[in-house]
């Protein structure tokens, strides 16, 4: 199953969890990111490409989010227009009501 930020790899989900996994700020220059990348793909078993390709995606899966959304989903409150935005952006109908990805998704932004 393909992880749900890696369906839309140049969102800002996608960004956040990457950074997450590498241990790196989220704006961080392309050269840092593929070398930190490529050790991470290599600690991992997977190609050391430096590029996240749809083997480092599968490797990284969604059980990298951190544990704190799990306290956090209990008490999310996104305005309807914010969902809606989101789904729009990840390609899915904007019903403005989200599911569990989306609020996973939505912690791990910020709101």
């Amino acid at each position: 199953m393909t992880p749900l930020w890696y369906r839309n790899p140049g969102s800002r989900y996608a960004r956040l969890v990457l950074a997450y996994t590498l241990g790196l700020p989220e704006e961080t220059d392309e050269v840092r990111f593929s070398s930190t990348l490529k050790a991470w793909q290599q600690r991992n078993g997977v190609p050391q490409t430096g590029v996240v390709d749809d083997a480092t995606a599968q490797a990284i899966g969604d059980q990298r989010i951190p544990w704190y959304v799990a306290e956090r989903l209990e008490t999310l409150d996104v305005p309807t227009q914010e969902v809606r935005r989101f789904q729009a952006e990840q390609g899915k109908p904007p019903t403005g009501i989200p599911d569990g990805a989306d609020k996973v998704a939505l912690v791990l932004m910020g709101f």
